[in-house]
C-alpha cells in the first residue's frame, strides 16, 4: 500500500478537517453497504477531509458536500448505473464528472453518459496525477 499520508502532506495549499474515528468510518461504510479501500481508510483516519490547490477529497464531515457517504448516496440517485461498490471521492466540477474509488483502491472517472474509465490504481496515484495537471512534473 502507498503512503497516502506523505502524498497528501506534500500537496500545495493543503487544508484538512479533523481526522475521522474508526467508528465514524464504519458507520459510513454501513450507510453505503460497502467497504472503503485500506488506503482511503488511512486517509480518513489521518485527515478526515482535505482540499488543496490541486484536489479536494470527500471524507467524514458533517457538511453533506464534503461527506463521502452523503455525497455517494446523492450520486446514486442521480446516476443509478454507478456500481454499488463505488464511493465518490471527488467531483471535477466539469460536465457532471465524478471521481469514484472501489474497495480494491482503483480510481474511476464516472461520466453522466454511463462511461466509467479507470484513471488510477490507487488514491495516491490519483492525487499525484491531479497535482501534475495543475503544477506540471
Amino acid at each position: 500500500m502507498s503512503n497516502i499520508g506523505s502524498t497528501i502532506r506534500a500537496l500545495k495549499g493543503l487544508r484538512s478537517l479533523s481526522p475521522a474515528s474508526s467508528e465514524a468510518i464504519a458507520e459510513a461504510e454501513k450507510q453505503l453497504g460497502l467497504k472503503f479501500s485500506d488506503e482511503f481508510k488511512q486517509y480518513l483516519l489521518e485527515f478526515g477531509v482535505i482540499y488543496s490547490e490541486a484536489v479536494q477529497l470527500k471524507g467524514i464531515a458533517k457538511t453533506k458536500g464534503y461527506n463521502v457517504a452523503a455525497f455517494t448516496l446523492m450520486a446514486r440517485e442521480v446516476w443509478p448505473e454507478i456500481p454499488r461498490n463505488f464511493y465518490v471521492i471527488s467531483e471535477t466540477g466539469y460536465n457532471g464528472i465524478i471521481i469514484c474509488q472501489n474497495e480494491n483502491g482503483f480510481v474511476y472517472e464516472c461520466r453522466p453518459n454511463n462511461e466509467i474509465i479507470q484513471i488510477a490504481s490507487s488514491l495516491s496515484e490519483y492525487i499525484e496525477s491531479e497535482e501534475k495537471k495543475i503544477f506540471g512534473s
